[in-house]
């Protein structure tokens, strides 16, 4: 029981510092984000470090997007028609008309392996037709 009491008499007065440690509170903070700077002497670091307030860090305009979600369908493109580098295609399956550029050497009535890619949700832009190798 003795050596109870002997080790409750060095605990107290160690936690009651941890505790008073943890009841400071922390130094003033600098006014309106200005940064707070030691004044340089001989013997200071030659790269001061410095504390920003959080209000000089500009806030974004507006919350960021939601991500884009695209539902991917393999199939075949076929050219209809072209003009200069572009070109009218015909997805299958699913008959879409698409806008897309047109592959070196493309003649209308090719037809390539290709990838389309339709937006599910989310502020997507229009479809993407990706072309592989022709058929």
């Amino acid at each position: 029981m003795r050596h109870i009491e002997r080790h409750l008499r060095l605990a107290a007065p160690a936690l009651a510092l941890i505790l008073g440690a943890c009841a400071t509170s922390p130094g003033p903070t600098p006014p309106n984000g200005a940064a707070e700077r030691a004044p340089a002497s001989k013997g200071d670091h030659p790269n001061p470090i410095t504390v920003e307030s959080p209000d000089a860090r500009p806030m974004p305009s507006q919350p960021n997007p939601k991500p884009c979600a695209w539902a991917d369908v393999r199939g075949i493109a076929k050219l209809l028609a072209m003009a200069g580098e572009s070109g009218t295609w015909q997805f299958f399956p699913g008959d879409d008309v698409l806008f897309h550029t047109v592959p070196t050497g493309a003649r209308p009535d090719d037809e390539f392996k290709a990838l389309l890619r339709r937006p599910i949700s989310g502020p997507c832009p229009d479809a993407r037709l990706i072309l592989f190798d022709p058929v």
